[in-house]
């Protein structure tokens, strides 16, 4: 069944394979109908990459700034 654009139907935004949403069924982004089983997107543990990411570097000093606009002064 394809997605009939001429009816109302629903944008799906989020970690998911259905992009739009008819009548209780999930549509791809071309409209064809998925699966009930296929809306879902994989979870994080298959989607993650591991090794060869370098490591956030650890900041040690503080971070020194340029010196800024003086202060006002009460009058």
């Amino acid at each position: 069944m394809k997605l009939d654009r001429s009816r109302s139907y629903a944008e799906t935004i989020g970690p998911s394979v259905a992009r739009y949403h008819q009548d209780g069924r999930d549509f791809d982004s071309d409209g064809n109908e998925l699966a009930p089983d296929t809306n879902t997107a994989p979870p994080a543990s298959e989607t993650r990459v591991t090794g060869g990411e370098p490591a956030a570097p650890a900041f040690t000093e503080a971070v020194k700034r340029k010196p800024g606009r003086p202060p006002k002064v009460a009058e």
